[in-house]
């Protein structure tokens, strides 16, 4: 685990990869810099026991990825560490949220959304029957006006580096909201 000075205390690095194949990912292009294909997924299953060797805290379990690109065994091998420690806050992220009714998560499970573009604006709605959900909206790639984030507990805005795309920023309204970059 590593430590963070962003809105989660520690990135638990138990996965890594993804399938969606974003053009702008950050993390695939942390991993091609390693000589790694981000598209194959990585499980660190020796990694299962580091939460529980940190004080209470908010925990991003799959910063380098998205967790719904994994397998249902990995992601409930993952679902039952933080079932085990509620003592702690495990932040998930994907942009395939209806996959997140195919798991039963604990109440100390918060579960994220990515949202780049207003025009992806659909993932909000499959995000409402949940209990507890965030939104990154990294990067911002468009104009928010007018969309209703109240429905999270946070929301996360990052832009695209050597980009413009900040200006954007104030276009995200939300009683929570951390920026990034």
């Amino acid at each position: 685990m590593y430590r963070n000075k962003g809105f989660y205390k520690w990135g638990w690095g138990i996965v890594e990869g993804c399938q969606n194949g974003c053009e702008y990912c950050y993390a695939a292009k942390r991993s091609a810099r390693r000589g790694r294909d981000f598209t194959v997924p990585i499980f660190r299953e020796s990694l299962l026991g580091e939460p529980a060797k940190v004080k209470p805290s908010r925990i991003f379990v799959n910063h380098l990825g998205d967790i719904m690109c994994f397998d249902s065994d990995v992601v409930n091998k993952i679902i039952d560490v933080c079932r085990g420690l509620p003592e702690h806050e495990f932040l998930f992220m994907t942009k395939l949220p209806e996959k997140y009714s195919e798991y039963s998560f604990p109440d100390n499970c918060v579960l994220g959304v990515t949202i780049e573009s207003p025009d992806k604006w659909s993932r909000a709605k499959v995000m409402k029957k949940y209990k507890r959900t965030m939104c990154s909206v990294e990067p911002i790639l468009g104009d928010f006006t007018g969309k209703d984030f109240s429905q999270f507990e946070y929301v996360v805005v990052g832009s695209l580096k050597d980009n413009n795309t900040h200006d954007y920023y104030d276009s995200v309204k939300h009683d929570k909201i951390y920026y990034t970059r």
